[in-house]
């Protein structure tokens, strides 16, 4: 069984290799992803910007690997980590930035701070994952279309 800091280490190099088959490797059936955020936030000039993929989905649905939003590049730093093994768990404060591909092509990258809550079962794949993402970058991103 892997140790918690080695699932972590997978997961940011899944995204740093850009993964897929690493990404998904990781996961128990039916494992989720929550993104923090509302996906439907108005700007500072009134405008309302569509923000998919916020709060529960399933973990295989992730928009960095998958659909029109998925990313061109992206690049995952973890700062600090708190790893407590007893309880199969790992907080990662990670800089996560990322270029657009599919629908954002052309539009550029983003950069944003993101605390990773991720949950293992007894054999050392993910349950879930709580992303709380800067949402003002996912705003700023997704406001270029």
């Amino acid at each position: 069984m892997p140790s918690a800091q080695a699932v972590l280490s997978s997961l940011i190099e899944s995204f740093n290799t850009h993964n897929k088959e690493l990404f998904l490797s990781l996961a128990a059936p039916g494992a989720t992803w929550w993104i923090s955020g509302s996906p439907n936030t108005s700007t500072s000039t009134n405008h309302t910007v569509n923000i998919p993929h916020v709060g529960l989905i399933p973990y295989t649905s992730h928009p960095s690997f998958t659909g029109p939003t998925k990313l061109a590049q992206s690049s995952v730093t973890a700062r600090e980590v708190i790893v407590d093994e007893s309880q199969r768990k790992v907080v990662a404060e990670c800089v996560f930035e990322g270029v657009g591909g599919g629908v954002w092509e052309g539009k550029g990258g983003f950069r944003m701070d993101v605390v990773l809550i991720v949950e293992l079962d007894d054999e050392g794949r993910i349950l879930a994952v709580r992303n709380y993402a800067d949402h003002l970058a996912l705003v700023e991103f997704y406001a270029k279309s």
